[in-house]
């Protein structure tokens, strides 16, 4: 019922206040408005506030073994009202038995916010599509993430990973996102790399470093 509604929204604003996360707060906003007091919205609100929860790893600021599927899907559930409402197509080519992988799961899953977020403006509404496909071989977890939406020649890629690039280029709205996504995975021993053209669309892909 609605009290068990309201108690949902407290909670989902003390994680938001704890975090201090732009992005919840706009997915609380997007909430107040589509919020009926039914108890099918208390279950998508329990779902969401689960989701938020681990998104943040409010808990989990230390090195431990994380599943990037689980930080993926996170991400990708709290995109889902931009991902709707531009009736964007998501494909997740997951690989069986991914290796769980020692990291900080709060800041990949920021970097998994950034390049999403990055290909969700990128692409045009009703056509745009985004696959997420993942891999591992023995040394490296892959992840790439590819959209259709507005490419680059191929040499301005490495461009977008300097500090003041994106300020006026339609490719890039978030600011400091890329070039702060490179340093967290680099921080993990990895790299990331932008590819892509003016036809085909851009692939952001994440190599990370199994421990061996």
């Amino acid at each position: 019922g609605k009290r068990a509604v309201g108690k949902i929204k407290d909670q989902l604003k003390a994680v938001s206040e704890e975090v201090h996360d732009a992005k919840s707060e706009r997915l609380l906003g997007a909430l107040e408005m589509t919020l009926s007091g039914s108890e099918q919205a208390a279950v998508r609100l329990q779902e969401l506030a689960a989701r938020l929860k681990g998104f943040m790893r409010v808990d989990e600021a230390e090195v431990k073994l994380a599943d990037l599927h689980e930080g993926l899907d996170n991400t990708l559930a709290m995109l889902a009202a931009e991902l709707q409402g531009k009736g964007i197509e998501v494909q997740k080519l997951y690989a069986d038995d991914l290796p769980e992988l020692f990291s900080q799961p709060a800041e990949i899953n920021q970097v998994f916010m950034h390049l999403l977020q990055n290909s969700i403006d990128a692409v045009e509404e009703k056509t745009g599509k985004i696959a997420i496909q993942t891999g591992a071989d023995p040394n490296y977890i892959t992840i790439a993430i590819k959209d259709n939406g507005h490419g680059l020649e191929p040499e301005a890629y490495a461009g977008l990973f300097e500090l003041g690039f994106s300020e006026g280029n339609e490719r890039v709205k978030m600011g400091m996102g890329l070039p702060l996504s490179r340093q967290i995975i680099t921080r993990h021993g990895g790299r990331l790399e932008l590819t892509g053209s003016l036809e085909e669309g851009t692939t952001a892909t994440i190599l990370l470093p199994l421990e061996n």
